[in-house]
């Protein structure tokens, strides 16, 4: 075979696999930017168009509810009276997809927000019909909580999430949150004890807010702010900087663990501890060795004790294991104290 022959053959192939490739791109699969579209009557959209052969003509389940029309890749919707539809983009090939709509009543006063970790924002509903509810894509990232038309939202971790909006009438709009970085932390103390934490400080802090201030105070000095427990319980802290960026700390105020005097009188053992002030009630715990003499977690027994301050005599003639005493607040289950020194119990 000449070489021209051979030349002619391989433009031949390029040719094919070209008009073959333009025909793949021609033909791939139409997608609509966004999917799901939410506009209130009276108000307009615009979506992007990808993919097809770049010719479009766009049609509406309902013309009542909507009009849609298209310059290019792109497109646009004009709400017209409260429905559900369905959006259909198609190509000259015949290629098409489909997209539902809702127009409707129900209006937010933000569609987007942007926030920080442990931040609280409220969204005003400020049009709809009876009662709302609120589905939160990804509940890791945030929670949302409906009180009478407004929507409290809560910035959990870092990420974005989808929350929907419905009421009665079947109405339906979309909040877009991005959770950036921010602080949420958590402190455990003692009455008494002391524990700083670093603020950001980028805003400046100036204003503090405790739920219970019989729990815990807070003392801020530049970007650090002391958190002392005062008495046992739990309590939120929240210091708003002159952004309005929340910075959050959840405090538990543990009860101190009792200080045990033990006495042991033939095989008989007495206990006795100082009331603990905060306490409702304690557990005596013990602890069981197995034949090997390791600690038999599987059968710690428990006994609850009224307010008192002593416990006993205990016959120790067939026990072998450990015994100890925690102070607990039986109204917050979360309260309790450390356990106390252990006492070492061995059968005779």
């Amino acid at each position: 075979m000449d070489t021209l022959n051979k030349n002619k053959i391989f433009i031949s192939v390029a040719l094919t696999i070209l008009i073959l490739s333009i025909s793949s791109i021609a033909n791939a699969e139409i997608t609509l930017n966004p999917d799901v579209f939410v506009i209130e009557t009276g108000k307009k959209i615009l979506f992007d168009i990808d993919g097809g052969n770049n010719l479009y003509v766009a049609t509406v389940g309902d013309k009542t509810v909507a009009q849609v029309s298209i310059s290019g890749n792109q497109g646009t919707i004009d709400g017209l009276s409260g429905g559900k539809t369905t959006i259909t983009v198609e190509d000259t090939d015949g290629e098409k997809t489909n997209a539902l709509l809702y127009v409707n009543d129900l209006e937010l006063s933000q569609a987007q927000i942007f926030s920080k970790e442990g931040e609280i924002i409220t969204v005003s509903i400020q049009s709809g019909s009876g009662s709302y509810n609120t589905d939160v894509a990804d509940a890791t990232i945030a929670s949302a909580y409906i009180s009478n038309d407004e929507i409290d939202i809560e910035a959990l971790s870092i990420g974005t999430t989808k929350i929907t909006v419905t009421d009665t009438d079947g109405n339906l709009a979309t909040i877009l949150i991005t959770v950036e970085q921010g602080i949420k932390k958590t402190l455990c103390l003692l009455p008494g004890e002391s524990k700083t934490v670093q603020l950001p400080g980028v805003s400046g802090f100036y204003n503090t807010t405790l739920s219970d201030t019989d729990i815990a105070a807070v003392t801020i000095t530049n970007d650090d702010a002391q958190v002392v427990g005062l008495a046992s319980g739990i309590t939120d802290v929240i210091i708003t900087d002159s952004d309005g960026v929340n910075s959050t700390i959840i405090v538990t105020v543990k009860l101190p663990a009792p200080e045990v005097t033990e006495i042991m009188e033939d095989d008989n053992l007495t206990i006795s501890w100082d009331a603990i002030t905060g306490a409702d009630g304690y557990t005596l715990l013990f602890l069981p060795l197995d034949a090997d003499g390791n600690s038999d977690i599987n059968n710690l027994q428990t006994f609850a004790l009224d307010n008192v301050n002593s416990v006993g005599p205990i016959s120790t003639t067939n026990l072998t294991g450990n015994i100890a005493l925690q102070a607990i607040e039986t109204t917050i289950p979360e309260i309790t104290s450390d356990i106390s020194k252990i006492i070492p119990i061995n059968a005779n």
